[in-house]
């Protein structure tokens, strides 16, 4: 993304099983530290643990967040987002996102 900019990734409307399920994918983020971050949302709240958000220059990792099951509302929604700011360039700012998988989805075994 250009400068004051985001880029984002969903996957909506998933439909999760009453056991609540877990999301796990592969990240990797080449970017300026603590400025240029890569976020990750369930259902509109970002989490953050598991270190998240990133930025810095980290290579393929492996992240996984569990999530419960909401009577309410068992549609769920996840969302990543990098997001820029407006100083110096470092590394190749970029965040990509690879193999992510959700486990718990209501009708599958």
């Amino acid at each position: 993304p250009d400068d004051l900019d985001a880029l984002d990734v969903e996957i909506s409307d998933v439909p999760i099983a009453e056991r609540g399920g877990e999301v796990e994918f592969y990240f990797r983020i080449d970017s300026e530290s603590g400025a240029d971050k890569l976020h990750f949302y369930i259902d509109g709240k970002e989490q953050s643990h598991n270190g998240f958000p990133v930025s810095g220059h980290i290579s393929w990792t492996l992240a996984r967040f569990a999530f419960p099951a909401e009577r309410s509302n068992r549609m769920h929604h996840f969302r990543w987002s990098f997001a820029k700011d407006e100083s110096i360039t470092v590394g190749q700012d970029v965040a990509c996102l690879d193999q992510i998988v959700i486990h718990g989805i209501d009708g599958l075994v």
